[in-house]
């Protein structure tokens, strides 16, 4: 195996490492990574998110930007919630509501970009199959996630202020509940799934 490949988990640097091992390249790698990722440590790299990916090809010399970020639906104006606004956070820069409508619930949600943009990511530079390479996250998910450091710390911190912290987060919705918290609506513990 030629390369490296780095992760917030373990786990998922793991599944890039195996994938490099079997001959992938290094896009393979960061794909089979990324959706590990997406099961192990949901909070630092979702399916439902967004970002960019720079590619320099070192034997072409091209350069490449793809973009994937997130869209406000068809319905949003910039006016829409301008009366409820509070402030901005200093830490964040993130708008504030008292209902955190921004940050919560069905309000907050926008089209995710994250699942096509390494999809096209894919389809310029892969060597694998999406199905291969999707399919260590896959059975991670049937297996659960289990709660690592990490993940229990994100839960739990104290927001920054103007932000809702863990508890009401992972309460929003009942399907949120249903995946983050116990019955009794407390946290899972590190090394629960």
């Amino acid at each position: 195996m030629k390369g490296i490949v780095v992760a917030p988990q373990p786990r998922a640097a793991d599944v890039g490492a195996a994938v490099l091992s079997a001959g992938g390249n290094a896009f393979d790698a960061a794909i089979a990574t990324a959706f590990a990722q997406m099961v192990v440590d949901p909070f630092m790299c979702g399916v439902g998110g967004m970002g960019t990916m720079q590619v320099y090809q070192a034997a072409t010399g091209e350069r490449v930007m793809i973009d994937f970020y997130s869209r406000a639906g068809a319905k949003v104006t910039p006016e829409m919630w301008q009366e409820a606004v509070r402030g901005r956070s200093e830490i964040s820069g993130y708008t504030l509501f008292d209902d955190y409508r921004s940050e919560l619930g069905y309000t907050a949600i926008m089209t995710p970009g994250t699942v096509a943009g390494l999809y096209e990511a894919h389809s310029r530079f892969c060597t694998r199959p999406w199905e291969e390479l999707i399919a260590p996250a896959i059975a991670m998910a049937y297996e659960g996630m289990t709660v690592t450091p990490f993940v229990y710390e994100f839960w739990t911190r104290k927001p920054q202020p103007g932000l809702p912290d863990g508890k009401t987060r992972l309460s929003t919705t009942k399907a949120c509940q249903q995946l983050y918290l116990k019955a009794d609506g407390s946290f899972y513990e590190v090394g629960e799934k």
